[in-house]
């Protein structure tokens, strides 16, 4: 009987222990999952804010169809001009006029992607962006590394 009684209390160890883990590893993915979705919130939107404000969308000085794309933008404040959306290493970043370079990822993401594409139809110009974030842990955990691709646009006003 009591072998019996330790075989039936180990396998419901045994249980509890794999779940414990699992839902370790479940919120460890979700919470880096958020930690991602959260950059590129902040960062879509800093970039279609700069978009929609500016006068003229530099199409010389931009790459647009590749990755990593560059976008150069001509601003109504001749401070800030021009104003340039960029990868520097794996970091997105944005210049402003002359300007230093100010990152607009934080230093546990890593840019997959940028592409800029080139929107033009009667009268109206725009840019649409797509951009590919990646978390990386520095440990090297495979659970908190997320990868997601996000697409935005935004019309000069």
């Amino acid at each position: 009987e009591l072998i019996v009684y330790i075989a039936i209390v180990s396998v419901v160890l045994i249980v509890a222990v794999v779940l414990s883990i699992d839902l370790l590893r479940g919120r460890a993915k979700s919470t880096s999952l958020e930690v991602v979705n959260q950059n590129a919130r902040f960062t879509l939107e800093r970039m279609t804010t700069v978009i929609r404000n500016a006068d003229v969308i530099q199409a010389g000085s931009s790459t647009f169809g590749t990755s990593p794309g560059r976008l150069s933008l001509q601003m109504p404040d001749a401070a800030v001009n021009p104003t340039v959306f960029d990868v520097s290493g794996s970091t997105l970043r944005i210049t402003e006029g002359t300007g230093g370079p100010e990152p607009l990822t934080s230093p546990d993401m890593e840019v997959t992607s940028l592409i800029f594409t080139h929107l033009n139809q009667a009268g109206s110009e725009g840019v649409r962006i797509s951009l590919g974030l990646k978390r990386v842990y520095p440990q090297g955990v495979q659970e908190f590394n997320v990868q997601q691709t996000y697409v935005a646009s935004a019309i000069l006003r």
